[in-house]
């Protein structure tokens, strides 16, 4: 069976799972990690990450600062904190794409390829 052959993965409805990101910069690689929280019965996420900078939201409130950043989806609204700078404020909110991703978020894409 090949790869476009299979239906799309569908996440669990809540799970939590820790990740390392890679990023090239310049010809330099970077090595973000993270955690993820998700729960899709009540319509909330968590993303934390160790770095926010190569992050678009994150980067988008704080543009090349490499500070940890959290992302929070909860009752519609996404809220990005700064731990360590103490920060805090309401990005955007599901009517305008920054709610949470649907399970089956694959649904309907089309395998391309490496």
């Amino acid at each position: 069976t090949s790869v476009s052959d299979r239906d799309p993965p569908v996440w669990p409805d809540a799970f939590e799972e820790s990740f390392d990101e890679r990023f090239s910069v310049n010809n330099k690689t970077e090595i973000v990690n993270g955690m993820l929280y998700y729960d899709a019965v009540n319509k909330r996420s968590r993303l934390d990450r160790a770095n926010g900078a190569y992050d678009s939201f994150c980067n988008s409130l704080q543009a090349n600062v490499t500070t940890s950043c959290i992302s929070v989806v909860t009752e519609g609204k996404r809220w990005i904190y700064f731990p360590n700078k103490k920060k805090c404020c309401m990005c955007c909110d599901s009517a305008h794409g920054c709610g949470i991703l649907k399970p089956d978020w694959l649904s309907g894409a089309e395998y391309l390829g490496e």
